[in-house]
C-alpha cells in the first residue's frame, strides 16, 4: 500500500543538504518519487518536512505531493531560518523575502499585492484580498486575519504567484500565501526557546526598547500514535514615534502582541492521521500617521499641530488598533489503495476594533468646528465555518487526478462611529460559498505532461444595516454570483536538470454588496448602490526551472488581463465600492541560488514588471491637494500605473556557515530593493524607491543547544511606508520601523 499525506493549501518543505540557510533552496536531479516517509507532515525536525532520502523539496501547493521543480508555476519557499535571516518579524515583512510581493497595510488591514494585483478597498465589510492567505490549509477571509498571525512558530511560508482558479478558486486572483506552522513529532521530545532584546531608533525616530520571547515544545505521548505540541510568543515595544501632541509625554506607537497555539497529532492506525489545531492571536498597537505635503484639515486652525517627518506624529484622539483571532481546525488524512482522502474542518473568529484620526493632527478648534472628524471601527467575524474534502489519487499508469469540494460561511458585523457628529451605522451580513473542482494530470510521454482542471463556484451574500438615527438601510439585500474557472498546463522535462512549462490559468474574486452607502448622516436615503461584480484575471505563464547540485535557476514570464477591478472611494462619511477599471500586466520573475564555495551560498530573486497599467479607467475619483485639503476630482486614469506595482523588486542574500574548533559560525547579509510605486489612485502619493540592508552573525559554542546572535534590520535606517490613507481630510503616511539592532539567545532541546 502506498501512503501519502496531502497538505491542503499548506506545504511540505524539505531542507536541501548544504543549502539550509539559502533563501532559494536547491534541489537534486534524482527523479525517484517521494517515499512514504517523505509525505509525512511531521518530519524528523519541526519545520523541516517532506524530505526525500536525497534531500529534495516536496511541496503540495497544488494539493498533490510533487517535487518543487515539477510545479508548473512560480512558487517560492522560505523556511523559518531563512525568514529569520531575512529579518521577517511580521506579515508586512514578507516583502523583503519574496520578490514580487508588496505587503502593505493600513492599521489592522492588510493589503498585499503580487505582480501589481491587489485591492484598493480597506476594511469595509466583507472586502477580501485577491492575495489569499492560508494558515495550515485554512483560508483567512478577513483583511485583519491576513495580518493577524505570528511568524515565530512558522515552519515555512510559500508564495504561489499567479491566479489559482482550480484547486483554490475563490479570491485567489493574484496568488496565495501559504503559511505552515510546526507540527508535533511522534516519538521525539523536542523544543526550542528564543529570547530577543533589541533597540529601535535613528533619524527622526525615538529610541525604543523591544523584547520578544517564544517557545515551542513537542511531546510524544504514545509511541508511534500520539503527540502534542504547544507554542507561544510575546512581543512588546515602547513605541519609536515622537509625539508632538501638546501635553503628551513625547512618545507614541507602543505595541504588544501575544500568540498561543496547540496541536494534537493522533495516528490510530498506519493509514489514518488526525491533527487538531487550536490557535489564538492578540495584537494591540498605537498607530498614528504623519501628514504629507501639508494636507491636513487641522492646519486650517491656529492650534493645529501635525507631524510631517517620518516617525513624528500628532493626534487629538487615540489612533490605535487591535486584532484578535481564534482558529480551531481538524485535519483528517485517510490513506487507501487508490489515493488519499483529506478532510479540513475549521471554525474561526475575528474582531478588529480600531480608531482613526482622519485629519492626522491635533486641533481642538477644528474638532469644535466639526471640520475634523475621527472614526471608530469595530469589524467582527463572529462565525467563520469552512469544510473542504479533497481526494488525491495515486498514479494509474500515466494518469492521476485531484478532486475536491469546498463549503464556507462567514457572518460579519461592521459598526462605524463618526465623531464629533455621533453618527454611526451597523451592517450585518452573511456570505456563503460552495465549490467543486477537479484536476487531471496525464503523462503524454515520459517527458511530456498535460494538466487540465476546472472549478465551479457558487457565491452569495445577504446583508442589512441601520444607522444611529434608527433609520434602516434599504430592505435586506441578497445577491448571487457563479463562476467557472479553468486551468491548462503543459510541462516538458527537457533533461534531468531542465524543466519547461506553459500554463493558462484563470482567477475569480467574488462579488460584494455595498450596504454602507444607503443613508447619509442626515438620514436621507441614497439611491441604491449596485453590487460589486466579480473580478476576473486571465493569465498566460511560461517558465523554466534549471537544477544542478549547488545551483538552481527559475525563470518565468507572465501576461495578465484583469477585468472588473474593485475600487474604493471615501467622501468623509460614505465609503463607495464599485467596479471601475480593467488592466493589463506583464513581466518576468527570476530566482535562484549558487554555492560559491564550501559553506558559502549566494541566493536571491528579482521581479520585473514593465507594464502594470489600467487599460480602461475613465472616471476615477482621486484626491488632489489644494492647500491644506484634498479635493475629490474625477480623472481619466486610462494608461496610468496600478497601485502597489513597483517595476523592480529585488532580494539578495549571502550566507556563510562553517564549523570552528569551538563551535559553529553562521553569517548572513541580505539586501532588498523596491523601485517607486504608488499607494493611491492617480499616483499622487508615491512611495519612492528604497533599499534595506540586514545582517546577522550567529554562533553555537561547542555545537551545542545554545546559539547567540547579533543582528541588525534596516541598518541604513531607511524611512519607507507600509501604507497611506488619502481622503478630503488629509494625506496620511504610515511608516515601517526604523533601524533595529539587538541580540537573540536560542536554546534547542
Amino acid at each position: 500500500m502506498v501512503r501519502f499525506h496531502l497538505f491542503c493549501g499548506g506545504a511540505m518543505v524539505s531542507m536541501v543538504a548544504g543549502l539550509a540557510t539559502s533563501p532559494v533552496l536547491a534541489q537534486t536531479t534524482e527523479e525517484s518519487p517521494p517515499s512514504a516517509s517523505t509525505a509525512s507532515p511531521s518530519g524528523a525536525d519541526a519545520g523541516q518536512v517532506g524530505q526525500t532520502e536525497l534531500g529534495e523539496i516536496i511541496v503540495t501547493a497544488q494539493k498533490r505531493s510533487e517535487k518543487l521543480k515539477d510545479v508548473p508555476a512560480t512558487l517560492l519557499v522560505r523556511d523559518s531560518d531563512q525568514l529569520v535571516s531575512a529579518g521577517v518579524r511580521q506579515p508586512t515583512d514578507l516583502t523583503v523575502a519574496f520578490p514580487g510581493l508588496t505587503y502593505t497595510g493600513q492599521k489592522a488591514v492588510a493589503q498585499p499585492a503580487i505582480r501589481g494585483v491587489t485591492t484598493a478597498a480597506a476594511g469595509q465589510g466583507d472586502v477580501e484580498n485577491p492575495v489569499a492567505v492560508y494558515i495550515d490549509g485554512i483560508y483567512q477571509p478577513g483583511q485583519a486575519m491576513t495580518q493577524g498571525y505570528d511568524l515565530t512558530n512558522v515552519a515555512n511560508v510559500e508564495v504561489l504567484k499567479g491566479p489559482q482558479g482550480t484547486v483554490f478558486g475563490r479570491n485567489v486572483v493574484a496568488g496565495a500565501i501559504l503559511v505552515a506552522t510546526k507540527d508535533p513529532q511522534l516519538n521525539t521530545f523536542i523544543g526550542d526557546t528564543h529570547f530577543t532584546l533589541s533597540n529601535y531608533g535613528g533619524g527622526t525616530a525615538r529610541s525604543a526598547l523591544n523584547n520578544q520571547e517564544s517557545f515551542f515544545v513537542s511531546i510524544p505521548v504514545v509511541d508511534d500514535r500520539l503527540a502534542i505540541s504547544l507554542a507561544g510568543a510575546h512581543t512588546g515595544h515602547e513605541g519609536w514615534d515622537k509625539d508632538l501632541t501638546p501635553g503628551s509625554n513625547g512618545r507614541y506607537g507602543a505595541g504588544q502582541k501575544y500568540s498561543l497555539q496547540g496541536k494534537i497529532l493522533w495516528e490510530p492506525t498506519n493509514y489514518i492521521k488526525l491533527l487538531f489545531n487550536a490557535r489564538y492571536f492578540n495584537q494591540h498597537e498605537e498607530d498614528a500617521p504623519t501628514v504629507r505635503d501639508g494636507v491636513s484639515a487641522s492646519l486650517f486652525f491656529p492650534d493645529g499641530v501635525v507631524g510631517t517627518l517620518p516617525w513624528q506624529v500628532a493626534h487629538d484622539s487615540r489612533s490605535e488598533y487591535r486584532i484578535v483571532t481564534q482558529s480551531y481546525s481538524l485535519r483528517a488524512d485517510i490513506d487507501t489503495d487508490v489515493g488519499t482522502l483529506t478532510s479540513l474542518s475549521a471554525y474561526q473568529k475575528e474582531k478588529s476594533p480600531q480608531a482613526a484620526d482622519t485629519d492626522g493632527g491635533f486641533s481642538p478648534l477644528c474638532q469644535a468646528a466639526f471640520h475634523c472628524i475621527d472614526l471608530s471601527f469595530n469589524y467582527a467575524l463572529p462565525t467563520i465555518l469552512s469544510q473542504e474534502i479533497d481526494f488525491s489519487s495515486r498514479k494509474f499508469g500515466r494518469f492521476s487526478f485531484v478532486a475536491g469540494a469546498f463549503a464556507y460561511r462567514k457572518d460579519s458585523d461592521l459598526a462605524v462611529w463618526i465623531f464629533p457628529t455621533f453618527f454611526g451605522y451597523d451592517i450585518k451580513s452573511r456570505s456563503t460559498s460552495y465549490a467543486g473542482f477537479g484536476e487531471v494530470t496525464f503523462d503524454i510521454t515520459d517527458r511530456l505532461t498535460a494538466i487540465a482542471g476546472i472549478r465551479y463556484t457558487d457565491d452569495s451574500q445577504t446583508g442589512q444595516g441601520k444607522n444611529s438615527l434608527a433609520l434602516p438601510f434599504s430592505p435586506p439585500e441578497s445577491h448571487n454570483w457563479t463562476a467557472l474557472t479553468k486551468r491548462f498546463s503543459v510541462k516538458y522535462r527537457a533533461s534531468d536538470s531542465l524543466n519547461l512549462y506553459v500554463t493558462r490559468d484563470e482567477g475569480y474574486q467574488s462579488g460584494l454588496i455595498t450596504t454602507s452607502a444607503y443613508t447619509d448622516p442626515a438620514g436621507n436615503r441614497l439611491p441604491e448602490t449596485p453590487p460589486v461584480q466579480p473580478q476576473y484575471l486571465k493569465a498566460w505563464e511560461i517558465g523554466a526551472k534549471y537544477n544542478l547540485p549547488g545551483l538552481t535557476l527559475n525563470l518565468e514570464g507572465f501576461h495578465y488581463d484583469w477585468t472588473n477591478i474593485l475600487v474604493q472611494t471615501f467622501n468623509g462619511t460614505i465609503v463607495n465600492l464599485s467596479n471601475a477599471a480593467a488592466a493589463k500586466i506583464y513581466g518576468l520573475d527570476a530566482d535562484g541560488s549558487i554555492r560559491l564555495a564550501e559553506g558559502l551560498t549566494l541566493s536571491g530573486g528579482v521581479s520585473w514588471l514593465p507594464r502594470a497599467n489600467y487599460t480602461s479607467f475613465p472616471n476615477a475619483l482621486v484626491y488632489l491637494a489644494s492647500g491644506h485639503t484634498a479635493l475629490a476630482t474625477l480623472k481619466d486614469l486610462t494608461g496610468a500605473r496600478l497601485i502597489r506595482s513597483p517595476k523592480v523588486t529585488l532580494s539578495v542574500a549571502l550566507d556563510y556557515e562553517t564549523d570552528l574548533a569551538s563551535g559553529k559560525l553562521h553569517l548572513n547579509a541580505n539586501l532588498y530593493h523596491s523601485s517607486t510605486y504608488s499607494n493611491t489612485l492617480g499616483n499622487q502619493n508615491d512611495q519612492t524607491g528604497y533599499s534595506t540592508l540586514g545582517a546577522r552573525a550567529s554562533y553555537s559554542p561547542n555545537h551545542g543547544p545554545l546559539t547567540y546572535t547579533v543582528f541588525g534590520r534596516n541598518l541604513t535606517n531607511k524611512a519607507y511606508g507600509t501604507g497611506i490613507v488619502v481622503s478630503s481630510f488629509a494625506y496620511e503616511d504610515f511608516w515601517a520601523p526604523p533601524r533595529e539592532v539587538g541580540i537573540t539567545i536560542d536554546y534547542k532541546f
